[in-house]
């Protein structure tokens, strides 16, 4: 055990003080921010002309709002209402429910609360509003500061906080799902070419001396897996702190809730752990019956193809976590880590079947690094041409 993890010190060692890992570290965030920014920014110019209404007793007040607003923002369609009926609540109420548009000021100079906005508005429009009001209040008797109140239209807040909830927790699913799969495939090919690097230089007939292979295999699965979730704890930690300030509210314009619990957290990174076991293990056999990196780029679809799997299914199983779909792939051993959090990220699927997930999951890496110990042992000392099948079943056959 010892010489396991002397290994594995040294496998995290040379790597967290690489300069591609800093690179890695602060390149891919910023690449994924820049795209959610810029899908958020750009995507914004299709969306329609923002819609709103002015109810107030006083006509004059009205009117001069509406060309208030009209000036500050072009795009934006204002209707008036004045003076209301005993109708006009429940009117517009039904059509900001139904989204025909943002929702409606109501303006009162003799109300304790002069300005209502009800509905739920985006970006800066109150404080558009706000502008306005503050404009007409000296020839409308408004007390300053004009303060206006956001009520939620009781109708549709249930609905919405829902289909907040929904979206925010199907978006974070997947940015942690291509993490993982980022995560995995890159440092499951590490391990396989540490291993092909080590065994072209014969650094392994040395180190042979003093440690055993199965000790030699732990210990690089073990350190690349450590700076793996070192990586993502950076990126995850990073992310907290920044959903705690107003940065991307005020960068975007759009209030980003995170609606996944530590609990959820805390499975993904059990399922990323266990997860790069797995494919670790796979990637040692790769690394063991390779000569050389062109070999191994050869081999990696077979590490690319389970996730591939995932990724084509993932909607699906987004789409319907506890389908009978979603529930089979999710007990596959190589889906089982994606998929599984995945249904835990956006559904709510019996305590058992995560428990059976986690626990077939252990029992495929107990399995596979079983079978990698026994290949590794006797691949990592042949040289020469590529072993047949035939030849890795006679390795596993070696007492």
């Amino acid at each position: 055990m010892r010489n396991t993890l002397l290994i594995a010190r040294r496998e995290y060692m040379e790597r967290i003080r690489a300069k591609s890992f800093v690179v890695m570290t602060v390149l891919i965030p910023l690449l994924m921010g820049g795209g959610l920014f810029a899908s958020v920014y750009f995507g914004g110019s299709g969306q329609r002309a923002p819609h709103i209404t002015i109810v107030s007793p006083d006509t004059d007040l009205a009117i001069k709002l509406q060309d208030e607003l009209a000036v500050m923002e072009p795009g934006m369609t204002v209707d008036a209402i004045s003076p209301p009926t005993p109708d006009t609540m429940h009117i517009l109420s039904a059509d900001v429910d139904d989204r025909e548009m943002e929702g409606f000021l109501w303006v009162d100079a003799a109300a304790q609360r002069q300005a209502i906005f009800y509905g739920k508005p985006g970006g800066h429009l109150v404080s558009e509003l706000g502008d306005a009001l503050a404009h007409a209040a000296p020839r409308a008797n408004l007390r300053l500061p004009v303060v206006v109140t956001v009520q939620n239209i009781r109708t549709s807040r249930h609905e919405s906080e829902k289909l907040t909830r929904s979206q925010s927790s199907k978006a974070i699913t997947y940015a942690l799902f291509f993490l993982m799969y980022f995560c995995v495939m890159m440092y499951g090919v590490n391990v396989a070419r540490s291993i092909t690097e080590e065994k072209t230089s014969r650094i392994f007939e040395v180190m042979l001396s003093t440690v055993t292979p199965q000790e030699m295999m732990m210990g690089k699965v073990f350190g690349v897996g450590s700076v793996g979730l070192t990586q993502v704890f950076i990126w995850m930690a990073a992310a907290a702190v920044l959903m705690a300030t107003p940065l991307v509210r005020i960068v975007t314009g759009v209030s980003v809730t995170v609606s996944l619990g530590i609990g959820q957290m805390l499975f993904f990174m059990l399922m990323f752990g266990l997860g790069f076991m797995l494919y670790a293990s796979i990637a040692a056999i790769l690394g063991a019956i390779v000569n050389s990196d062109q070999e191994l780029g050869q081999l990696n679809l077979i590490l690319a193809l389970p996730l591939a799997f995932c990724l084509m299914v993932s909607y699906r199983v987004t789409q319907y976590p506890d389908g009978l779909l979603a529930t089979l792939t999710s007990f596959i051993p190589p889906c089982t880590p994606l998929l599984m959090f995945t249904r835990v990220a956006v559904g709510h699927p019996p305590a058992w079947q995560v428990a059976l997930s986690v626990v077939d999951l252990v029992l495929a890496i107990y399995a596979m690094m079983w079978v990698a110990s026994r290949i590794y042992r006797v691949g990592i000392l042949m040289y020469g041409k590529r072993p047949s099948l035939g030849e890795i079943l006679r390795w596993m056959r070696y007492s």
